[in-house]
């Protein structure tokens, strides 16, 4: 066992990441494993797309420009264009309470 675990103050306990939070949000509404696993991944592909930024600082328009990157330059298939969609308004409708239709 690691002793700096051991040792480690309750106050610089890292707070939750947010998606773990999302993660943890997700199976509170009996999501499938598998399910949460895909929306994590592309909540995660679009931050990192979007340089990395705090996704409560991106809106529509971003979501607009990955969701056109994937269908272009990535060349996916309409199903998983359809599926990052759904994980972007699941995270920002449902989780953060930011609708997209704004």
């Amino acid at each position: 066992m690691n002793i700096a675990v051991i040792t480690k103050s309750p106050e610089k306990a890292k707070s939750p990441r947010l998606r773990d939070e999302f993660s943890d949000w997700m199976r509170m509404k009996n999501y499938r494993e598998n399910t949460i696993r895909d929306y994590v991944a592309d909540v995660l592909d679009f931050v990192m797309y979007s340089g990395k930024r705090d996704p409560r600082t991106l809106g529509p328009a971003d979501v607009q420009k990955f969701l056109t990157m994937l269908a272009v330059k990535r060349n996916v298939s309409w199903k998983t264009q359809n599926q990052n969609l759904c994980a972007l308004v699941k995270f920002y409708d449902g989780f953060l309470n930011q609708p997209l239709d704004a």
